[in-house]
C-alpha cells in the first residue's frame, strides 16, 4: 500500500512540474511578445500570444504559437484592423 502511495505522489509531483513548466513558458512567451511590440515602437497595438499545447509530444516537445506576422499585417491593413486580437500566423516554438 505504501508503494502505491509513493507512486501516486511521484506522479502528482511530475504533473505539478509540467504545469509549472507550461506556466513559465507562457509567461516567457508573453514577455517576448511585449518586447517585440516595444521594439516596433507600436504602443497603440497590443500583441497577444495564444499557446496551443499539442498532445502526445509528437513534435519533440514543441508547441504551436500564433503571432502577428506578415499575413496578419496584410489582413489588418487591408480588411480587419482588429486582427491583433486573433492573429493568423503560426510557428513552432
Amino acid at each position: 500500500m505504501n508503494e502505491n502511495n509513493d507512486s501516486q505522489e511521484i506522479q502528482n509531483l511530475k504533473n505539478q512540474l509540467e504545469i509549472e513548466k507550461l506556466k513559465n513558458e507562457l509567461a516567457q512567451s508573453k514577455a517576448n511578445a511585449n518586447n517585440s511590440n516595444n521594439n516596433n515602437n507600436n504602443n497603440s497595438q497590443q500583441q497577444s500570444s495564444t499557446v496551443v499545447v499539442t498532445g502526445g509530444g509528437g513534435h519533440g516537445g514543441q508547441r504551436q504559437v500564433t503571432y502577428c506576422g506578415i499575413w496578419s499585417w496584410v489582413i489588418g491593413c487591408c480588411f480587419f484592423p482588429c486582427i491583433c486580437c486573433c492573429p493568423v500566423d503560426k510557428k513552432w516554438v
